[in-house]
């Protein structure tokens, strides 16, 4: 496999995220190291200020009435044990009491002279208070008029341990972002080596006009991935094809009143004709103009209800006289069949809904069921209540339906076998579908090749007071 990739680094999108982990990794870490040394600080120094604290507290159980009893703080006081402490400063005012250890540290007193009365500190310098130092300085007050300040050379352990974890923090830092750096780098690279291989794969496989991968990999991420591009391809030559069938049905179906519309105006203009004939001709023209409007209509309503932008009016309908009405609109065309029509309704059945809309799938149902039974055929419908559901049948002793064609009769524009003799454009299951679900309810199909249909269409039933 050519690494070829590599030369240009990363592509632009795997770059983005490539510099945003790491940023964000480069970020996380610096946190962590900045919450781990003032943690650190902070411990120490708070266990040094307490045990400080601590020794001064133990001195003054023993020596608090002596030294509040001095009246001459000017004077020095001799070298004494001051029970590990190296220096106490009592300040009253301007007057200072200066008490040093019998241990001979550098002390500049100078300094000391000037601490604020509330200052406390761990690991300053007494020449510069605001500079890293050996000195643990605490402050106490004894009286309203007196305070006391004491201090102490901190041992080296405490800030050794502080600086040690400074240095492996950062070594750890630096560490851990270089391996970062060069993972992330290694496995961005592996994602485009991969991304690659899909691209290359899929352009050759395009070239030869494969109707699927010509190489495909038996295990792991890839074999999904190919396998689900497959499928993806698979489901879009179906869908070509069902569009281009769907093309060929909506041509024919429009061809015949468009060249009826042009044949009648050709018709018109060929000789001077009287204005009777002339009105007959428009008559026919807008006959077939109202077919192609038609069948424009039917289709833009399908779309929208499948869309699901379809505008519904609801409001509480009588599902008897809305059947009723659907079954004497087809009464004569049954006759002409010689088909019998039968219903068996169950009065005050009521549902909200709009009323149109459903008035459109009954019709839509009935017509299905009444072109596709043949003469001294029988069709009847059914309602009942169950519990909350209002339960309407369709029911047809016709051609029926395949069992392979069970969902596909439900596709917008879809014409089985059987059903391209007839007239029509294969719209109006797709349009029942989308209108009952919009509705809160469902369709199904129950049918087999010559044994008739039955389509049940269950609706939330209206609610009783």
């Amino acid at each position: 496999m050519s690494f070829a990739l590599t030369n240009r680094f990363i592509r632009p999108l795997f770059a983005r995220r490539f510099y945003l982990l790491l940023a964000l990794f480069w970020i996380s870490l610096l946190l962590f190291r900045l919450l781990l040394l003032s943690g650190t600080q902070y411990h120490l120094q708070d266990q040094q200020l307490s045990q400080l604290h601590q020794q001064v507290n133990a001195f003054l159980d023993k020596t608090k009435a002596e030294l509040l009893g001095h009246h001459d703080l000017i004077e020095k006081s001799a070298p004494r044990e001051l029970n590990g402490l190296d220096f106490i400063i009592l300040k009253n005012g301007g007057e200072h009491f200066l008490l040093t250890g019998a241990s001979k540290q550098k002390i500049n007193f100078h300094a000391l002279m000037n601490l604020p009365l509330d200052f406390e500190a761990c690991w300053v310098s007494l020449d510069d208070t605001s500079k890293e130092g050996n000195w643990v300085i605490v402050s106490q007050k004894l009286s309203e008029d007196i305070s006391l300040q004491a201090g102490q050379k901190s041992g080296e352990l405490g800030r050794s341990l502080y600086h040690k974890v400074k240095i492996v923090s950062l070594l750890a830092a630096l560490f851990c972002g270089t391996f970062s750096i060069l993972l992330a780098y290694l496995l961005t690279i592996q994602n485009q080596i991969t991304l690659q291989k899909i691209i290359n794969d899929l352009s050759v496989s395009l070239a030869k006009g494969s109707k699927e991968f010509e190489i495909f990999p038996q295990d792991g991420e890839l074999a999904e991935i190919y396998d689900m591009l497959n499928q993806l391809f698979s489901k879009n030559r179906k869908l070509i094809k069902a569009m281009q069938e769907s093309l060929d049905s909506v041509a024919h179906d429009l061809r015949t009143p468009m060249t009826r519309l042009r044949s009648v105006a050709e018709y018109g203009l060929q000789t001077e004709r009287s204005n009777e004939e002339y009105q007959d001709i428009l008559s026919d023209c807008l006959e077939e103009s109202e077919r192609v409007l038609s069948i424009l209509k039917i289709m833009m309503s399908v779309a929208e209800a499948e869309a699901g932008t379809i505008q519904l009016h609801f409001e509480k309908v009588d599902l008897t006289t809305s059947l009723k009405k659907i079954l004497a609109l087809y009464e004569y065309v049954a006759d002409e069949k010689t088909i019998s029509l039968t219903s068996e309704l169950t009065e005050d059945l009521y549902l909200s809904a709009d009323g149109a809309r459903m008035g459109q799938v009954w019709a839509n149902l009935l017509d299905n069921a009444i072109k596709y039974t043949g003469p001294r055929g029988k069709v009847s419908i059914e309602s009942e209540k169950k519990r909350d559901k209002l339960i309407i049948r369709f029911i047809d002793n016709g051609s029926g339906i395949s069992e392979s064609e069970h969902e596909r009769i439900w596709e917008r524009l879809y014409r089985g076998d059987r059903s391209r003799s007839q007239p029509g454009l294969g719209l109006g299951l797709s349009y029942v579908r989308p209108i009952v679900e919009a509705h809160g309810g469902r369709v199904t199909v129950i049918s087999s090749l010559e044994k008739g249909a039955i389509f049940t269409v269950e609706l939330p039933a209206y609610p009783e007071d």
